[in-house]
Order: C-alpha cells, then sequence, then structure tokens
C-alpha cells in the first residue's frame, strides 16, 4: 500500500472513529483523530455539540519538539473539564470572548458551540500564534470570529511581550521593571471594553500568564453590562508573583463585580469545586499550581454535566 494510500486510510478511521464515539466525548475523537493525522498533517478535529466539527492546524515542528499544548491536543488531554464546562455555558447564540486564546482550540469550540448566530472575539497578541489561530478561522469558515491581534489589559497602546521560545502558551507582558535578555517583542494592547462596547457577552475566557488582574480592570464595564456572565480565569500564583502582581488580585476584582460564587476547575476529575479566596490562598501556598476558574454571580446550576462538589 502506497504511503498517500495509507494516510487516506488512516484518515477515514479517524472519522469513522470520532463519529462512533459521538460528540458527548468530543475530546477522545480528537485525540483519535490528531494521533492518526499527525503524521500527514499535524492537526486535531475539534467536535462540536450536535457533531459539527472542524480540522486545527497545530504549529509546524517536529513531535519530539512540540510544546504542551500541542501534545496534549493530539493526546485529548488539554485541559477536558475546561472544554466541558464550556459546552454547559455555549449554546447556540451566546458571545464568547476569549483572552489570550493562542491557536484556538476553545476559540474554535466556542464558535461551533454558539453556531452562526453567535459571536466569538478571540484576542491573542504573539505573531506566530496569531498566523495559526488567524489560520484555523479562516480554513473552517467560522465567519462569526472576530480574531484581535492584540494583548488585553487595563489600557490602551503598546508593551513588550516576553516570548517563550519552547511553550507557545507562556508567552506574556513584560512586568515594570523586568529585566532579563530573552527575546521580547512589542504587540498593541487593548480592553475588553473597548472592543466589545454595548455586545452582550455570555463567557469570558482569561489566560494570560499571571497578568489576569489587568485584564478584568479593563473590563469593568462589560461586567457591569451583563450581570449573567460568566468568567473562566486561569489563576497562576506563580507567574502573577513573577510579574509583581497579586495572583488573588483578578479573583478579588470579580468578586466586587458580584461574580462571588467561585470554582476550581478539577481537570483530573471533571468536577468543579467550590472555593472561597481563603481556601484559594491556602492553595496556592501549598502547591503554587496553575488552575482554571469558573467565577459566576449565581450559583453553578445543579443539574449540569459538570457537577459541584464542596
Amino acid at each position: 500500500m502506497s504511503g498517500q494510500s495509507v494516510s487516506r486510510a488512516l484518515t477515514r478511521l479517524a472519522d469513522l472513529t470520532a463519529e462512533a464515539v459521538g460528540s458527548a466525548h468530543g475530546g477522545v475523537a480528537a485525540a483519535v483523530r490528531g494521533v492518526l493525522r499527525l503524521g500527514r498533517d499535524r492537526s486535531v478535529v475539534v467536535v462540536g455539540r450536535d457533531g459539527t466539527s472542524a480540522t486545527m492546524r497545530l504549529h509546524e515542528s517536529r513531535f519530539s519538539g512540540m510544546d504542551t499544548i500541542g501534545s496534549q491536543l493530539l493526546s485529548g488531554s488539554y485541559e477536558p473539564t475546561t472544554r466541558r464546562v464550556l459546552e454547559a455555558l455555549v449554546t447556540s447564540g451566546s458571545t464568547v470572548v476569549d483572552v489570550g486564546a493562542n491557536i484556538g482550540y476553545f476559540t474554535v469550540l466556542s464558535a461551533l458551540l454558539a453556531g452562526p448566530t453567535g459571536r466569538v472575539i478571540a484576542f491573542e497578541p504573539e505573531p506566530r500564534n496569531h498566523a495559526v489561530l488567524t489560520d484555523n478561522v479562516a480554513r473552517n469558515g467560522l465567519r462569526q470570529v472576530m480574531v484581535v491581534q492584540a494583548a488585553c489589559a487595563d489600557r490602551v497602546g503598546q508593551h513588550e511581550l516576553s516570548i517563550n521560545s519552547s511553550e507557545t502558551g507562556w508567552h506574556r507582558l513584560v512586568a515594570a521593571g523586568e529585566v532579563g535578555r530573552g527575546k521580547r517583542v512589542v504587540v498593541e494592547v487593548t480592553t475588553v471594553d473597548t472592543i466589545v462596547g454595548e455586545s452582550p457577552v455570555d463567557v469570558v475566557k482569561i489566560d494570560v500568564e499571571g497578568h489576569e488582574g489587568a485584564v478584568v480592570t479593563g473590563m469593568a464595564q462589560t461586567l457591569a453590562d451583563n450581570p449573567g456572565i460568566t468568567v473562566i480565569l486561569e489563576h497562576s500564583p506563580a507567574q502573577a508573583r513573577l510579574a509583581g502582581l497579586d495572583p488573588l488580585a483578578p479573583v478579588t476584582l470579580l468578586h466586587q463585580a458580584g461574580l462571588r460564587h467561585t470554582y476550581v476547575v478539577r481537570e483530573d476529575k471533571a468536577i468543579l469545586e467550590k472555593i472561597d479566596v481563603e481556601s484559594l490562598r491556602s492553595r496556592d501556598v501549598k502547591t503554587g499550581r496553575s488552575v482554571n476558574l469558573v467565577m459566576r454571580a449565581q450559583p453553578w446550576p445543579a443539574d449540569s454535566a459538570v457537577p459541584v462538589v464542596s
């Protein structure tokens, strides 16, 4: 059998396996398709709730040198519970804001879940990530997605972005007074409020390597205008301290905005764990690990597919 025939056979097997798995296990389907297509085009297939799908290109590199996000997307292990949280929140016509979109996994997933009547605004400042993100949106015809090549903060202007040479998800804004010899690029900076304007927003996902507090400050009007909003926030104590910032500042700001119900996303157990600020502070001291938080003004629905434990 020729190499081309093998490629076609593996692709067909990937598609049939994903269909058999079904939309309830989209992460598994993406893993199967991703591994089988690895030798052909280094892509994964994201499957929506109703069986709709989109093919995502990963960064081009040899597998042994692929970064953490790419490797986890291929294995289907990339933030599976966060995916389920989005599936529970985003419905047809929803508006989602993805701050720190990287190459677009959650952007593409949100677009599939929201459908053609929905809207997704994706922010990504780093040039290589932005190029792949833009390609992933265009190749799937996701016209409901608006891609903004900018970092989000509490002001509009420009700022230096520190580039991580091995991990595409670890680029971050340079803190005031920070010294170092690593590669840096100047990027545009804006606020969520500036881009969103008066549009309704249902979900905001923020993953910006410790600078989440500035993002929250720059979306004060969006929070005020959307009392039913849910924020999915990467809580990165180590990265925040590296930048000389208070790791709990974004949590405190969101509490002040009325989003007092806070949950830790347990990726390993497919659950949400209710937590208060002091418990979160204690957790930071013990582990220092980054986790995703879900924050809302209303309690998490008791009948959700993602259960809550106290």
